[in-house]
């Protein structure tokens, strides 16, 4: 089976175009998720075959599955062209996507069904796949108020408390991580260091005490002191700072700009992979980025249903 699509950017000039039926979009996902030819997914055997209505049956055990079995378009009634579209859209939206847009702009039949699709596109980027951060790494802990923009802080109950890391090389910001905190301990930081930045690195942070062990945890670790636009306290550090101020844009004209308890790591998620995506590669790169966490991400049922009644006040 081909894959039918030369994906270079110099010879895309309308990706709608290159993806215009199901069949060719039925085909680049079979070769994304199974990019060695068919695999069966619950006895591992790669010999099988088409049966009824675009099922794959295995040669063996005989199982049957679909392209999207197991995936985020699992059960989904929407056209595959029609998620193409939609994350063609997401990869052009400059803020967090809005699903009344993407309504309007696929002529979708509910705010239910983009609302939906958009949850189950985020759930895909929300995937821990990315490497470890390395080298130089800055870490900080922000606080995002309700109700109010920069400066931040770390001194008020009613907000969110992030944990962000950005890897650097000299001014420009590489990757980042970001992570919602329960608490600002330095035990709690320390487990958010240990998942996102690799051993050996040079972390970088204030002269708060929560980080005053990282020596001993296998970092090299340097301190220092920075005040930003006249900030008093020692928190303020440059690519933290230019992080979060994007984040805090990015939110613009979002339900949880005014409540960010609401969704928020759904939207978190999504920032950090465009982010990281749109530091290194080209729109083009980031829609095939998507579409492969799409084919290889499986779907959580039971936590979108009850996204979606939450949604629909049920």
């Amino acid at each position: 089976m081909s894959l039918r699509i030369d994906f270079s950017p110099d010879v895309i000039t309308d990706l709608e175009s290159c993806f215009a039926t199901e069949e060719i979009c039925h085909d680049f996902l079979f070769r994304l998720r199974w990019p060695r030819g068919f695999t069966c997914p619950r006895c591992e055997c790669v010999k099988g075959w088409v049966v009824r209505g675009g099922l794959y049956e295995c040669g063996y055990c005989k199982y049957q599955v679909s392209v999207t079995s197991g995936t985020i378009l699992q059960n989904t009634r929407v056209p595959l062209k029609t998620w193409f579209r939609a994350i063609w859209w997401l990869v052009g939206q400059k803020n967090a996507a809005s699903p009344m847009e993407l309504k309007r702009s696929l002529d979708l039949g509910s705010y239910k069904t983009a609302w939906t699709m958009l949850e189950r596109l985020r759930q895909a980027m929300a995937q821990p796949d990315e490497p470890s951060l390395h080298g130089i790494t800055e870490v900080s802990q922000i606080f995002l108020p309700e109700n109010s923009s920069l400066p931040y802080s770390v001194d008020s109950d009613n907000g969110i408390l992030l944990a962000v890391a950005a890897q650097v090389n000299g001014q420009d910001i590489e990757q980042i991580r970001m992570s919602r905190l329960t608490d600002d301990s330095s035990g709690t930081i320390h487990t958010f260091l240990d998942d996102t930045v690799k051993p050996g690195s040079v972390v970088r942070t204030d002269r708060s005490d929560d980080y005053a062990d990282l020596d001993q945890n296998d970092y090299a670790h340097e301190r220092f002191l920075e005040d930003i636009n006249g900030h008093d306290g020692a928190r303020a550090i440059s690519s933290i700072n230019e992080v979060v101020s994007l984040f805090d844009r990015w939110l613009t004209g979002t339900s949880i700009r005014n409540n960010p308890h609401q969704r928020f790591d759904c939207y978190l998620d999504e920032f950090v992979f465009r982010f990281n995506a749109t530091r290194s590669e080209s729109p083009y790169e980031f829609f095939y980025k998507i579409l492969l966490k799409v084919s290889q991400t499986k779907l959580a049922p039971e936590q979108l249903k009850a996204k979606v009644n939450a949604a629909s006040g049920r």
